[in-house]
């Protein structure tokens, strides 16, 4: 079993909170689809903005937080997310829903290649994991697609308790 499905389970038995977490799931993440950069985001009531509740950097082993994107900037990302649950983007620098963020954060970052997959609760949208591939082309394949939901799943379980 992949170590983050294993977290989300004992946070449930152990009544954790779901926050407790998004650490080591980013990281299992990252190692599982083989991604430099994952992050858990969450929707603002309105689903007009997210805000990063952890940032996980392989290439430098880190972990961020805090960041907030509007629909507003963002509207053709947003519009997709929502509509489409996922957003498959070998070359994320030209697809439609995410060529807003080349010049202000693909190309500073040397991101090439996203992976995105909306988190439910009460089957509304209240987040999304993000995995993002640098400095090469990274083509998503339909098993990161299956891992990436059981793992949505799971959080969205997590949250319920």
């Amino acid at each position: 079993m992949h170590r983050a499905i294993e977290a989300i389970h004992q946070a449930r038995k152990q009544h954790l909170e779901i926050k407790e977490v998004y650490r080591p799931v980013c990281r299992d993440i990252s190692q599982n689809v083989e991604a430099n950069r994952v992050s858990i985001w969450f929707f603002s009531e309105a689903r007009d903005s997210i805000q990063c509740q952890c940032f996980f950097d392989s290439d430098t082993d880190t972990f961020l937080h805090g960041q907030i994107l509007t629909a507003e900037d963002h509207p053709a990302y947003f519009q997709t997310i929502l509509t489409e649950q996922f957003i498959v983007a070998p070359d994320a620098r030209n697809h439609p829903a995410t060529r807003a963020f080349t010049e202000s954060y693909f190309m500073p970052n040397g991101i090439v290649s996203l992976l995105d997959y909306i988190i439910h609760r009460k089957f509304q949208p209240v987040g999304i994991i993000c995995c993002e591939n640098a400095h090469s082309h990274r083509n998503w394949t339909q098993e990161d697609q299956r891992y990436l939901l059981q793992v949505a799943t799971l959080l969205s379980f997590g949250m319920a308790t």
